[in-house]
C-alpha cells in the first residue's frame, strides 16, 4: 500500500493565493498555514502532523512554488 501526498503551505498574507504554490501536484491532503514567518503557531502545520502516517510524502513549497532544489519532501 502506498501513502498519501499531503501538502504543506504557509502564506504570510491574504493576498497571497496558496493554491497555486502546489499547482501541478497532486495531492490527496493539504493543509494551509497564513501567518508571519516570526509566528510560532502553525495550527495547520500542527494538524498535518497528527493526520500524517507511515508512508505518507509531505510537500512543503518554499518562496512561492514547489522547486526541486529547495523543495522539502519527506516520507514520513
Amino acid at each position: 500500500m502506498t501513502g498519501q501526498q499531503i501538502g504543506y503551505i504557509r502564506v504570510s498574507s491574504f493576498e497571497q493565493h496558496p493554491e497555486r504554490q502546489l499547482d501541478g501536484i497532486a495531492l490527496d491532503q493539504s493543509f494551509i498555514d497564513k501567518a508571519s514567518g516570526k509566528d510560532i503557531d502553525r495550527p495547520q502545520l500542527a494538524a498535518l502532523m497528527t493526520f500524517a502516517r507511515s508512508g505518507d510524502t509531505v510537500v512543503k513549497t518554499r518562496n512561492g512554488g514547489v522547486n526541486s532544489e529547495t523543495a522539502a519532501r519527506a516520507a514520513v
